[in-house]
């Protein structure tokens, strides 16, 4: 059986898209105010909520509510702003395959992107290294 030559060439093109749907950092320039504020969002298919407090003084406190889990994991830590990039130097990241274990501090690299909303300029990241699985912060406040 022969294969047709669109068919073919749709699956490579397909193959070949893994970044290529996320959204680019901001060229606007980003202020500490653009940061600052208390930011979430969901992982694991929306059973765990991620809430980041990103202080004026250059702290943050992060709270990871799992799903069936009454006692919230807490990590707190330093950021920074570098351009579009916000670091922060030991956020919990989940690097494990169930949800109630993997959950380690590591130094993480997220960024701003255009918004449609309000805010303007939202924070582009997730709770796993590979960045397909990220997603736009809420900013709560």
């Amino acid at each position: 059986m022969r294969t047709s030559f669109p068919i073919v060439l749709f699956a490579l093109i397909l193959s070949g898209c893994g970044h290529a749907f996320l959204p680019t950092p901001t060229k606007k320039k980003v202020a500490a105010a653009d940061a600052v504020g208390t930011w979430q969002y969901t992982a694991d298919h929306g059973k765990t909520t991620i809430t980041i407090e990103i202080r004026t003084d250059g702290k943050f406190h992060q709270v990871v509510k799992l799903a069936g889990n009454s006692e919230p994991l807490q990590q707190g830590g330093t950021w920074t702003l570098d351009g579009a990039d916000i670091k922060l130097d030991k956020v919990l990241t989940h690097e494990g395959y169930s949800d109630q274990e993997g959950w380690v501090a590591v130094p993480a690299s997220w960024y701003f992107v255009e918004s449609a909303g309000r805010p303007p300029l939202v924070i582009f990241g997730g709770t796993h290294s590979d960045r397909d699985s990220w997603q736009e912060f809420k900013k709560l406040r």
